[in-house]
């Protein structure tokens, strides 16, 4: 069954609509009723030698309706659940999933390939790792990376990499077909994994289709506008506007008819599904 069946893609589009609709997620509204109380301890490391400060840590308390704690579970695998989720979004879209390559054979990696194949295990004949770091990949196999991106339909980053993963020249010349390209991994600004040139070639004019202005010019989708061009590494390096880039979540409402600013003419429907397969 597919994570539509249990209804968490659906509650993952809610969650992004919500945000471009209203400014704030939904956890971090107080007019919306909450069904239990989920405590989060974070811990914040002391600073090591060199004096930088290392990852914060947290963990997740599980209460019942009285607040009495019932588990405790680290923060990290809802972490990286969630942050796949966000993925499989955009990928539900797409038409052509044939070939998809992950970089990366880490928690992410493995979350990834789990909702990929949940929800398009029929359509995927293959998926490609390729990891920085030999041991975690001995059993994935290794192919000539070039030659490999080709022929790809998704690409999925989930490293933590402070330098590009591929030159865009790999896979910015494949035609009128180009693979969705989701990077998760870089959430600070010296993090990076798509080469800043790549972004460049995207929003190009006439490199796609822009849904909210109704123009055809290339657009970056992203789950909060504000943070991506502050926090991310590929956009500081790449100098991205804010025109540039368009919340996963308007893109939802828009589809929906919640997004009154823009006029869904039958051409702009058929655009805006253009854009997302």
């Amino acid at each position: 069954m597919s994570p539509r069946g249990f209804g968490v893609e659906m509650v993952v589009e809610q969650t992004f609509e919500y945000f471009s609709l209203n400014g704030k997620t939904p956890s971090s509204d107080p007019s919306l009723p909450t069904p239990g109380l989920v405590p989060k301890i974070t811990v914040e490391p002391a600073p090591r030698p060199d004096g930088k400060k290392g990852l914060l840590y947290s963990s997740i308390v599980l209460c019942d309706d009285k607040v009495n704690p019932k588990g405790l579970f680290s923060s990290e695998e809802v972490t990286s659940y969630r942050t796949s989720m966000k993925v499989t979004v955009p990928f539900s879209w797409r038409k052509h999933v044939g070939h998809v390559i992950i970089f990366g054979s880490g928690m992410q990696a493995l979350r990834n390939t789990r909702l990929i194949l949940m929800l398009r295990a029929s359509e995927v004949r293959s998926i490609t790792y390729v990891s920085p770091v030999r041991d975690q990949a001995k059993q994935l196999i290794a192919t000539k990376l070039e030659l490999r991106l080709r022929n790809i339909n998704c690409i999925c980053c989930t490293t933590s990499s402070k330098k590009p993963l591929f030159p865009a020249s790999y896979v910015a010349n494949k035609g009128s077909r180009c693979p969705l390209i989701s990077a998760i991994g870089s959430w600070k600004s010296d993090m990076i994994e798509l080469d800043p040139e790549l972004l460049r070639l995207a929003v190009q004019p006439n490199a796609g289709y822009n849904p909210i202005i109704g123009k055809d010019d290339g657009v970056i989708l992203v789950d909060d506008r504000d943070f991506a061009l502050t926090n991310s590494g590929e956009f500081v390096e790449s100098r991205m506007n804010t025109k540039d880039v368009i919340e996963r979540g308007e893109i939802l409402t828009l589809r929906s008819g919640k997004l009154s600013s823009v006029s869904l003419t039958d051409k702009v429907v058929e655009k805006t599904d253009r854009f997302c397969s």
